[in-house]
């Protein structure tokens, strides 16, 4: 928000070019007119997937001939910067692993849910959440009424993600919106089957039945039986996680982002001064 309201502000000193991450149910509220006044004033809007581009073009109204998709790229896990931190677990123990804060957006109170379920028929499996956030208290408390406190660990931040990803049997993402999932990208490409809700932009990002299971958002009942139907079928999941991992070395690299990036700027620059909004193209929508 601050950023495009900056824009704004030195627009027509600056060249703007804005990105959009996310597609939070606020920008749909007041500030909605804020974000297209700011709009005006930049000569392009990157959007990191189809989906936030879709969001922003037909429920912001931000004018569809300036948006381009730029979707992001990562190359290598996240590098080590300490321990590994986190619990210490019995090798036998079947780690569900979720990275993401721990906010209502991630959907991790489905995913304890769920893993009440998944015990009755794999009691060794656990889940692990890394990441900080204001539903902890909460999380801890509704891990306590199904009675599996022992079985949630919230690890908070740990000093190497990638340990625990190498570790983990299944990657769990209940998200109810997601403006692109970066932890999705880092699980396919620590091999890892993902199971995910099929909101926003997480079908662009793992194909489900190849890569790994989409399930409904808020539903733990098929969260639980996605989650199963890969700890039941151990060469399954492994297929999913290899089909994921060539995924992201073939669609989602730093250098595919990079020049797509530098062609977005390189255009802003050479572009013509930008058109008056106040009359919107064909394909635009307008209220």
């Amino acid at each position: 928000m601050h950023a495009d309201v900056y824009g704004a502000v030195t627009a027509g000193r600056t060249t703007v070019v804005s990105t959009k991450h996310n597609d939070d149910p606020f920008r749909l509220g007041l500030y909605r007119h804020v974000e297209r006044l700011c709009t005006r004033r930049a000569r392009h809007v990157i959007c990191i997937t189809e989906a936030l581009a879709r969001f922003n073009i037909e429920r912001v109204r931000l004018p569809a001939r300036k948006v381009s998709v730029v979707h992001y790229g990562l190359d290598e896990l996240p590098v080590a910067w300490g321990t590994p931190g986190g619990p210490t677990l019995p090798t036998q123990t079947r780690v569900l692993l979720a990275v993401s804060r721990l906010e209502k957006q991630k959907g991790l109170d489905v995913a304890i849910g769920a893993l009440a379920r998944v015990r009755e028929r794999h009691p060794d499996a656990v889940l692990v959440v890394l990441g900080l956030g204001s539903q902890e208290r909460a999380l801890k408390e509704l891990a306590a009424a199904h009675g599996i406190s022992d079985a949630v660990h919230l690890a908070g931040s740990v000093g190497d993600v990638a340990d625990w990803l190498r570790r983990a049997e299944v990657f769990v993402h209940p998200a109810r919106w997601e403006g692109f999932g970066l932890a999705l990208l880092e699980a396919m490409l620590a091999g890892l089957p993902i199971v995910a809700s099929e909101v926003s932009s997480i079908p662009e990002i793992v194909v489900g039945g190849t890569t790994g299971l989409l399930v409904p958002p808020d539903d733990v009942s098929e969260l639980a039986e996605a989650i199963n139907n890969l700890l039941d079928d151990p060469a399954r999941a492994r297929s999913y996680g290899a089909a994921g991992l060539e995924r992201a070395h073939t669609l989602f690299s730093v250098a595919a982002m990079a020049e797509r990036t530098l062609a977005v700027y390189r255009d802003a620059l050479g572009a013509l001064p930008a058109q008056s909004d106040t009359t919107a193209s064909a394909h635009e929508p307008t209220e």
